[in-house]
């Protein structure tokens, strides 16, 4: 049997207009859902199809840290064809320019559109 992958992108929400780019017409990409970064110390990220609006975002972003990077433990997945894997499990966290853990902050998870075959969206 041959294998099947997926690719699987994270991209910060924003006020430069990430919103619009994660859900309207990414060339490549089709949308997962959107989420949380995991808590400083914890695992999991909170995900969801749609969470947050446009306005949501506006006043979200300005008040919150800005991360350097995101950093993903696990960055290959096991998905098994015709079992359940909840976007939840997945560990994002956010750090700032010294690699310390920061608040939780908005993202964005989308996958390649050739991934779709394979995804039960």
């Amino acid at each position: 049997m041959k294998p099947s992958f997926a690719l699987i992108t994270i991209w910060l929400f924003g006020a430069s207009g990430l919103m619009g780019l994660a859900h309207a017409q990414t060339p490549g990409y089709g949308g997962l859902g959107e989420a949380w970064t995991s808590v400083p110390g914890s695992e999991g990220i909170r995900a969801g199809w749609r969470i947050f609006t446009a306005p949501q975002l506006e006043e979200i972003c300005p008040n919150m840290g800005v991360p350097a990077k995101l950093n993903v433990p696990d960055t290959t997945l096991r998905l098994v064809v015709g079992e359940w894997f909840s976007l939840n499990r997945l560990t994002i966290h956010a750090l700032d320019s010294d690699g310390r853990a920061i608040s939780p902050v908005p993202i964005a998870l989308l996958t390649e559109n050739a991934a779709a075959t394979i995804l039960l969206l």
